[in-house]
């Protein structure tokens, strides 16, 4: 059985870094590296299709990205929609209004262990164990909006 594939799109030096290495270590393949403008429409299936080619189909996709289609139905899928507080602020900065009338939508959200948004200090690591643990399945009761704290988590704030 060849090993499962995780593709992280728009990964960065923190928490696309952390992811890719916990993923690797728990035998994920892993390093090919794709440039892409996200932002083009046609982008994403161009990744897909290279990805596809150069070592096959991903079972987990970090990011907002349709192309399960093709595995087997026995295939665990994992899809993971990264966030931050812009998804819940509506900001005033026109810089920032983009990213955040996008991210409103997403559905991963890094959070204190106070329950406030978290701006900065994100830990790659704790995304990684967090993404780690969605992919495995280990806790059914985590749902689709899913807010996490370092060493703790999936966490339901809204209790």
């Amino acid at each position: 059985m060849s090993k499962p594939i995780v593709l992280i799109l728009g990964a960065g030096a923190n928490v696309g870094t952390a992811v890719a290495h916990r993923f690797s270590g728990d035998g994920y393949q892993g390093y090919i590296m794709i440039q892409a403008d996200l932002s083009e429409k046609t982008a994403v299936p161009r990744v897909f299709e290279k990805v596809k080619s150069a070592v096959g189909i991903p079972s987990v996709v970090i990011y907002n990205v349709k192309g399960f289609e093709q595995l087997p139905e026995s295939a665990k899928k994992t899809f993971i929609y990264t966030g931050n507080w812009l998804n819940t602020t509506i900001s005033a900065s026109s810089a920032l209004l983009t990213l955040g009338v996008g991210k409103a939508a997403r559905t991963k959200l890094t959070i204190t262990p106070e329950g406030t948004s978290m701006r900065t200090g994100v830990d790659g690591m704790a995304h990684a164990e967090f993404f780690k643990q969605l992919a495995n399945r280990q806790d059914p009761s985590v749902p689709w909006l899913a807010t996490f704290v370092k060493g703790k988590g999936y966490i339901n704030f809204a209790k």
